[in-house]
């Protein structure tokens, strides 16, 4: 399969800020590389129709990696060498970004909002990196909260993929879980790209486990909870929001219908259908001919994913500057919140982690 899309020619490169993307298109992850690349790109579109950045019009050059770290190092690679890429943007996933994070730093590229919540891109020792989402380490620890002293629940399995995220999730729920003198009953783990699950799943079933975290794509997932169900295993699943809740609860309602299960998906963003930032109500507006994105909650992280790069940039004048935005980029990080520069922002990540509950044959609330 050829991962690598065809990219647009540009006559006048001088008159764009050049953002390199590459994340999944195509593949079991396909929906949040193609969500987050509309998202953006909804945003980006208005902008540019506001005149841009200082007169400099936003593009977005995509490649497809199809969650594939080598790939994901090709793309970038090539990017790096065909254009004059101001910042690689909205890559997807943990084994991805690992996989260009040493040429990151080394070269001192900067590396806009991946998403995924992985500790090392969060280091002191990356000033050209920024990201918006929460950490996996503020997820899980809602999880083993809500698991542990909400439910009283004590005998915890992980189910991970069996990669840089999978491994950074499971390290998170050792050390929240230990904060309460528990140990995980099982590690199981499964090959990413794969909904190969079913060795894990027996293992669980064999430890009797009453939860289990989960780090993986939605259709693994949604496999594993199928079949746990059709074996009448019914532990409590709670998964953090790399999973993508409204792509994971569509496919378990597809496969088990009206019936219940106890599901917990954490999210970073707020649910756009309902939430009453100014944000919210661009994004709604942008796409008012099509109420159904308004719940989408991956779409709306491109979409603030984009918003965030602009504010940085247009703080750059008379033109944005890679140094300069550095320099913003670390700005934030000193104080450690958007506020008070970026009000729009600081609206929508007031809380950084919701809890989204999966309910039978309704969209995610």
């Amino acid at each position: 399969m050829l991962y690598l899309c065809s990219f647009n020619s540009f006559s006048h490169q001088d008159d764009k800020i050049l953002l390199g993307v590459s994340n999944a298109t195509s593949g079991p992850t396909a929906q949040l590389g193609s969500k987050l690349n509309l998202g953006a790109a909804k945003y980006f579109e208005r902008l540019n129709g506001e005149g841009g950045i200082h007169g400099q019009l936003i593009e977005m050059i995509k490649t497809d990696d199809g969650y594939e770290p080598y790939l994901t190092k090709k793309n970038t690679d090539i990017l790096l060498k065909n254009f004059e890429i101001f910042a690689l943007f909205n890559y997807v996933g943990t084994p991805t970004s690992h996989a260009v994070f040493n040429k990151v730093k080394k070269e001192n590229l900067l590396y806009f909002t991946p998403f995924t919540g992985a500790q090392f891109l969060r280091g002191d020792d990356a000033p050209s990196i920024i990201n918006y989402r929460a950490s996996y380490q503020d997820e899980v620890e809602r999880h083993v909260d809500f698991l542990v002293v909400q439910k009283k629940i004590r005998q915890i399995g992980i189910l991970v993929q069996a990669d840089q995220f999978g491994s950074t999730v499971e390290q998170e729920y050792i050390r929240a879980l230990a904060k309460h003198n528990i140990k995980p009953k099982i590690i199981t783990r499964y090959r990413r790209n794969t909904a190969d699950i079913q060795w894990a799943l027996t293992k669980l079933m064999r430890n009797g486990v009453e939860a289990v975290g989960v780090a993986g794509t939605y259709e693994p997932v949604a496999e594993l909870i199928s079949l746990a169900f059709q074996k009448q295993f019914t532990p409590y699943f709670v998964s953090v929001s790399f999973v993508s809740s409204r792509d994971l609860f569509a496919a378990i309602n597809s496969q088990i219908g009206d019936s219940s299960i106890d599901l917990l998906v954490t999210e970073v963003v707020p649910e756009p259908s309902n939430c009453q930032a100014t944000l919210c109500q661009m994004f709604r507006k942008d796409f008012s001919d099509n109420k159904a994105i308004w719940h989408e909650r991956v779409i709306f992280e491109g979409y603030v994913n984009a918003h965030l790069f602009s504010q940085l940039a247009k703080r750059c004048k008379p033109k944005a500057t890679k140094a300069c935005v550095t320099e913003q980029i670390n700005k934030i990080k000193k104080k450690k919140s958007f506020l008070p520069d970026y009000p729009l922002l600081d609206e929508v990540s007031g809380e950084r982690v919701f809890l989204n509950h999966y309910l039978p044959l309704n969209q995610p609330k």
